[in-house]
């Protein structure tokens, strides 16, 4: 059976993001382990590696609905971690800029803005489930309210990220030179980032049958939604690559800047010497679970529990 327009761009679509799944991992594993930047570089792969793989799959089986309700669920959730992976380069150039000095409520701002992704993510997966029953009960394809809803919450998430970046642009001249970079990378996928959440709300806040996620106008989809999530996950990549293979940045050799109070203090090359007690080693693995564990979205919702529970 010959591949037609929408499933050639499935196959670049797996052509292109198995090699990026690959390096989101390595990023991860080079940079902060805490940061979400990196491993959202993965999430968003394996999300389109298996949308991918699913939408080529249907073709053998063009009777099943469980294959278009996949598939709608993976074109549902694919802008959230984009966005997460925006809100992580931005909360990593916020730690660099206050160091342990940064206030609680620039915290706060970052956990609430996450928080909202979330919530969108979990009510793409929803409105996607309905939307595929829609498909099995009555044969046509449409976004239930759940999925608007969610879609409004990733407007606002987008638009609070914008505000961050616009914040932090007023003190990037006290980050570290090479992790200003995180900065201009944000600015950079703005626009793709833009052009991505137009095609989420023609999709799913108006009934015009071009911007269907299953049965759209496949040219509005390969250049609103396919080509812009590319650019992101590019201009993601390079910016990890830029930061170099450093696994303590917030220590970085050049010329960390300490805000203490009005004062700035520029450290270059050095380590305090004021550690009161020893580190206590950890069994790596262990160790490496837990890290691994709290970049999920899980991880994500019990870290900022606790957070509130001790303020």
């Amino acid at each position: 059976m010959a591949l037609s327009y929408r499933d050639g761009i499935a196959v670049a679509e797996l052509i292109c993001y198995c090699p990026s799944a690959i390096i989101g991992i390595y990023l991860t594993f080079v940079n902060e382990f805490h940061t979400t930047g990196w491993i959202d570089i993965f999430l968003f792969s394996a999300i389109r590696i298996v949308g991918s793989a699913i939408q080529l799959e249907a073709k053998n089986h063009p009777g099943t609905t469980k294959f278009y309700t996949i598939a709608s669920i993976m074109n549902s959730i694919g802008l959230a971690p984009l966005q997460a992976g925006s809100l992580g380069l931005l909360n990593r150039l916020s730690e660099n800029i206050g160091g342990k000095n940064r206030s609680q409520a620039e915290k706060s701002i970052f956990r609430l803005v996450q928080t909202v992704i979330i919530a969108g993510l979990v009510l793409g997966v929803v409105g996607g489930i309905k939307a595929g029953n829609a498909i099995k009960e009555n044969g046509t394809f449409a976004i239930g309210s759940l999925g608007k809803i969610g879609t409004g919450l990733l407007i606002g998430a987008y638009a609070a990220t914008l505000i961050v970046a616009a914040n932090l642009y007023r003190k990037v001249s006290l980050a570290n030179r090479k992790y200003r970079n995180l900065l201009w990378a944000v600015v950079a996928a703005a626009f793709p980032l833009a052009v991505r959440l137009v095609y989420a709300i023609l999709a799913t806040l108006t009934d015009d049958k071009n911007f269907n996620f299953i049965t759209g106008n496949v040219t509005a989809w390969l250049c609103l939604a396919v080509i812009p999530e590319a650019l992101v996950i590019l201009i993601y990549i390079v910016a990890g690559f830029s930061l170099g293979r450093n696994r303590n940045n917030l220590k970085e050799d050049d010329d960390v800047i300490i805000r203490l109070g009005e004062n700035q203090t520029s450290i270059s090359g050095q380590t305090t010497a004021q550690s009161s007690t020893p580190n206590r080693k950890q069994n790596p693995v262990v160790s490496t679970a837990i890290k691994i564990f709290n970049m999920t979205i899980i991880g994500h919702i019990v870290q900022g529990i606790r957070g509130r529970s001790r303020h």
